[in-house]
């Protein structure tokens, strides 16, 4: 069983339902695989979901600038309706490490985003990191950061 590379997301439901069509072992090697990537808070804890704007897609990636995170530069951010994750590729802190983010609530972070510009699907997988730092670095070229 191999890790995919690509960044994506899964409810739990899904992951219940391939588990009644796998086989046990089978279920448990992709688990392990990607135990990693699957949050326990995937809903919000007070199980109220927020809506986004009507504006915004229910997932995707952009490139954004929260000064409140980091006013040194753009950061990679990506999203579903109850949580989004942050990462900096050029200098990570433990909260927005690019292989480990911290999950928060997207409403949380959509309040605190300055400037945005959505990638489209054709962009770099999340761990492929000299692409991202090099468009980390044209954005930040681009706004001036």
């Amino acid at each position: 069983m191999e890790h995919c590379h690509r960044f994506g997301w899964i409810s739990w439901l899904a992951i219940k339902d391939l588990s009644e069509q796998w086989g046990a072992q089978d279920f448990l090697a992709a688990y392990h695989v990607n135990r990693h990537y699957l949050q326990a808070g995937a809903a919000p804890k007070d199980g109220k979901v927020v809506p986004l704007p009507p504006d915004r897609a229910s997932t995707g990636v952009s490139l954004v600038y929260i000064p409140r995170i980091d006013p040194s530069s753009a950061l990679h951010f990506s999203w579903n309706p109850n949580n989004c994750a942050i990462w900096n590729y050029l200098s990570p802190r433990p909260d927005t490490q690019p292989l480990h983010p911290r999950y928060r609530p997207t409403a949380e972070v959509l309040s605190l985003i300055e400037r945005e510009e959505k990638c489209g699907r054709r962009r770099p997988q999340y761990d492929e990191v000299p692409e991202w730092k090099a468009l980390v670095e044209q954005k930040n070229r681009d706004w001036n950061l």
